[in-house]
């Protein structure tokens, strides 16, 4: 279950690290027409970093969740582990009912249930270490 649950955990901080490079990126060019690639030269490290970062980061969450997984925290694990899957299936959604919107609401949905989620998992952790100290 403990490996199951890191590779699952993994692979999604994976996708979902393409997903906010894109965000960063489509936030700071302006869609559309001409004026699509002007700047977008000043992003090479970002597109350098969505083409070579989701390995280093897949191996490094793997580890992470592996060493840090006991018995207390798997719920929290499990939470984030939704929590991925959740705001990788708002992307396309959204996408579909902003059909003709220009702008990047799939990613920015994604990001915001990705971190308003991630709050809810570490703020309930904090509390209940609080509460058994």
């Amino acid at each position: 279950m403990k490996v199951v649950l890191a590779l699952l955990i993994a692979a999604l901080s994976a996708i979902e690290l393409v997903l906010l490079t894109w965000l960063f990126i489509l936030l700071f060019v302006a869609p559309g027409g001409s004026a699509e690639f002007r700047g977008i030269h000043q992003f090479g490290y970002e597109g350098l970093a969505e083409m070579y970062l989701p390995v280093p980061a897949f191996v490094i969450t793997f580890v992470v969740v592996l060493v840090c997984y006991t018995r207390e925290n798997r719920k929290a694990f499990v939470s984030f582990a939704c929590a991925l899957m959740v705001a990788i299936a708002t992307v396309p959604l959204v996408l579909v009912m902003a059909e003709g919107d220009r702008r990047p609401w799939h990613l920015i949905v994604n990001a915001v249930v990705l971190a308003v989620w991630t709050t809810l998992i570490i703020f309930r952790r904090f509390i209940s270490f609080e509460t058994s100290s």
